[in-house]
């Protein structure tokens, strides 16, 4: 799948879109990434007389690598992703920090999800697993202050719109958390 985020990247680069079929028919992956490559794209739309060809994936993760990619290339993706998981370990540490009020122990466990093989598995890689989870532990976060401020709910509601262009899986916790600040909102 990240060779089809890069896709949808160099994509937005250089047609400004994200019909993917002048990529996947051109080759134009082949600058970094040297194998055959099977489009991505749901079976009603692939054939040779189809004129546009879109992702089976969100294109979320594709928006938010873009800049990385235009600045440094495939590197650059990577990059970004490295970034957003060193925000999980940071969101983790605060998270576990105000849940128990013990550094030591928010050392301890921010130490164990750095050293887990989930995570360490997805670190540099471009899947939207681990920015799910960054996005939600800031939105839990933000949920958790006791007195928010407007600019509060309106990160909220950023977030989690983002979650939903990020993975479609996402649906569920979006909604869930949709419904709790909309509650809190009215009850307000």
């Amino acid at each position: 799948d990240q060779v089809h985020y890069l896709v949808m990247a160099h994509s937005l680069i250089d047609d400004g879109d994200f019909n993917l079929k002048n990529d996947y028919t051109s080759k134009k992956f082949s600058s970094y990434f040297n194998d055959e490559l099977d489009p991505h794209i749901p079976k009603a739309q692939l054939s040779s007389d189809s004129p546009k060809w879109y992702s089976l994936h969100n294109p979320g993760l594709s928006i938010l690598i873009t800049p990385f990619v235009y600045i440094m290339g495939w590197k650059g993706a990577i990059l970004a992703m490295i970034l957003i998981n060193f925000l999980l370990l940071w969101l983790s540490y605060i998270w576990v920090k105000k849940t128990t009020n013990s550094n030591i122990a928010a050392i301890f466990s921010t130490l164990l999800l750095f050293g887990s093989t989930f995570y360490l598995g997805l670190v540099g890689y471009i899947f939207p697993d681990l920015l799910m989870a960054t996005i939600f532990l800031a939105s839990i976060l933000l949920m958790e202050k006791s007195v928010k401020t407007p600019l509060d709910y309106f990160l909220i509601s950023i977030l989690l719109g983002g979650a939903i262009w990020i993975h479609i899986k996402t649906a569920l916790i979006v909604f869930t958390i949709g419904i709790i600040v909309l509650f809190e909102l009215v009850n307000k």
